[in-house]
């Protein structure tokens, strides 16, 4: 990958014009069309979380590998995404054929069957990904690698600045580090078009669990909802424990949480990238135990094939780490 002077220090200017929405949203056609033609979108299974739900997960592995030859990666889509997103089904493809076992885990209220908890998920909530990695562990596995993508991300570090361990490496794409402003930012990026299609998912998610749980949700705030602050003060933070969407907002942003982690991690985010602010691309030079990557050009995790494709950047960066071999 390159590591040209402008991709590995802060960016100096941040451009949200018409090619920044391009790279975003002409890469996701593109994986898209290639997903039709892949042979197989992995076994489906289930754990169970701490509070007796149901964590599913997709999974590519190949029996044949022995135990010293196996090695996991653990992919956290982003939000209202889900583990058949075109993203993760691409670097599934692509990790698989390079000898790992993948595993693409649904956060709740994202598989194609609604969740039986109470609890729907948030873009902090840690607790499914720790199982996932506990369950790993316990199969043997002896180096697992995790790949967060834009929430998926931000889950993925303040787990790991939580005391996640055992991990081998991780790489994280498009994060939104600081949770406000992103929700601020996408109030107003692109004349709100990202903000609107989640919150119209996000809310059918929140009438779902009205209905599993009569009176578990004040479905009369909904009309109210016209952006990710007025929903999350709503729904999100009462729902989880927080006083408010402020107080989620802080307590969930992993930028408070990237000076506890001790695992090798990257952070890949486009200064182009329309969803993010300046104040989440933190300065290299104040976090020298992480590996930085800000390209000019990507949009939200919306990184090409090849060379530059998130499944070949990740995999770069997982063999300067531990030296395997492609």
């Amino acid at each position: 990958m390159s590591n040209s002077h402008s991709s590995t220090q802060k960016p100096r200017s941040f451009s949200h014009g018409f090619d920044a929405h391009w790279q975003t949203i002409f890469p996701h056609l593109q994986r898209s069309f290639r997903s039709l033609y892949r042979p197989s979108h992995g076994v489906f299974s289930h754990l169970e979380s701490f509070d007796k739900d149901q964590i599913p997960f997709l999974h590519w592995t190949d029996s044949t590998r022995k135990p010293g030859q196996k090695k996991l990666v653990i992919l956290s889509h982003g939000l209202e995404g889900a583990a058949t997103s075109d993203y993760n089904l691409e670097a599934a493809a692509t990790l698989h054929r390079q000898g790992f076992d993948v595993w693409g885990w649904y956060m709740r209220g994202c598989a194609p069957i609604m969740n039986p908890g109470h609890l729907l998920y948030n873009s902090g909530f840690t607790l499914d990904l720790k199982a996932l990695c506990e369950h790993a562990t316990k199969q043997g596995y002896q180096n697992i690698f995790l790949i967060g993508f834009s929430v998926g991300g931000n889950v993925t570090l303040k787990a790991l600045g939580e005391g996640l361990n055992n991990i081998t490496a991780a790489v994280c794409y498009s994060v939104p580090l600081v949770l406000a402003d992103v929700s601020a930012h996408l109030s107003k990026s692109f004349g709100g078009f990202y903000m609107k299609r989640f919150l119209t998912s996000l809310k059918d998610k929140v009438q779902k669990k009205e209905a599993q749980y009569p009176g578990s949700c004040a479905l009369e705030k909904l009309p109210a909802c016209k952006d990710f602050y007025s929903f999350d003060d709503a729904f999100t933070a009462p729902m989880h424990g927080f006083q408010s969407a402020q107080d989620y907002y802080e307590r969930s942003s992993s930028i408070h949480f990237l000076s506890s982690i001790h695992t090798p991690v990257k952070i890949i985010s486009a200064s182009n990238d329309p969803f993010l602010t300046p104040s989440c691309f933190p300065d290299p030079a104040s976090l020298p135990e992480f590996h930085f990557y800000y390209p000019n050009r990507g949009g939200h995790c919306g990184f090409g094939h090849g060379k530059e494709s998130m499944a070949e950047m990740a995999l770069d960066f997982f063999r300067q780490m531990t030296n395997f071999d492609r």
